[in-house]
């Protein structure tokens, strides 16, 4: 978890009123899931009891809730359950950066399925769109560019398989892609900073061999080509299905990016080739 906003955390957490505790983000930065880039000058967001009066503060967004869960503590900080983190989170969110949320929950096991859609059912602000991310969900994401990735292809009406183990023609494991094209042997896989280390570069270098030997065709996208260079990744998916990009398939993923944090830096659309 980030230090200085652990550190924020405990320095406000005696000054919450008698039932507060931190939620949103707050929270969901305790549990360790992935966030999305907020401005770390953020308010923090606290839920009190409905009862509670007169705790406004410049550094708090205060959500007021009839009848509040009890709390976990966290380094002797009370935070929200997990799910009702997500839910607050959701209110103020983009719909990618709540699916990175909620991704990050159920690989990560915090919570399950059935718990996170039964909150989406309550009649409060962020419900209508946790249910609209939780129908976009899936716990085998591996980290939150993933599944933006993930998000995209789908935005673009690709059929993707998450997480697909691949064989050789005699049984023996290749390598596991993080998304495979359906009906196809094109892999589109997130490449993060950490393939750029001269030992996991030999090694993808190695399994890139190994799958090209056995006919696949891998490409390696990073977090500019998802906000920035997205045509492209468009492009390279719709010659392994066989038809013609259209820059107008991209308009979607242009609207849920421009609500996203993720998608806060200038987002350049080029036109797909």
């Amino acid at each position: 978890m980030d230090m200085e906003l652990r550190a924020r955390m405990a320095s406000l957490a005696p000054s919450l009123p008698r039932g507060g505790m931190f939620t949103g983000l707050a929270a969901c930065a305790a549990y360790e899931l992935w966030l999305p880039p907020t401005p770390t000058e953020s308010p923090l967001s606290v839920s009190v009891p409905s009862t509670v009066r007169g705790s406004r503060r410049a550094e708090l967004g205060v959500v007021r809730i009839a009848h509040p869960p009890a709390p976990w503590t966290w380094a002797g900080i009370p935070v929200a359950p997990v799910e009702e983190a997500i839910l607050v989170a959701a209110s103020d969110l983009g719909m990618l950066d709540t699916v990175v949320l909620i991704d990050s929950a159920l690989r990560a096991k915090a919570v399950t399925p059935e718990v996170l859609t039964n909150v989406a059912q309550q009649r409060r602000r962020g419900a209508p769109a946790l249910r609209k991310a939780l129908a976009k969900a899936d716990a085998r994401s591996e980290s939150p560019w993933e599944t933006l990735l993930r998000l995209f292809h789908r935005s673009i009406n690709v059929p993707v398989e998450p997480q697909v183990r691949l064989h050789a023609p005699d049984g023996r494991f290749i390598a596991r892609a993080d998304l495979l094209i359906s009906g196809t042997r094109t892999l589109q896989e997130y490449d993060g900073a950490d393939h750029r280390e001269p030992d996991q570069y030999r090694e993808d270098r190695r399994r890139d061999a190994d799958l090209a030997a056995h006919g696949f065709i891998r490409h390696g996208w990073t977090a500019p080509d998802v906000t920035r260079d997205f045509a492209r990744v468009m492009a390279s998916a719709d010659r392994a299905l066989g038809r013609r990009s259209e820059d107008s398939r991209l308009d979607t993923w242009r609207a849920e990016l421009g609500q996203s944090w993720f998608g806060r830096r200038k987002v350049v659309q080029k036109r797909a080739s």
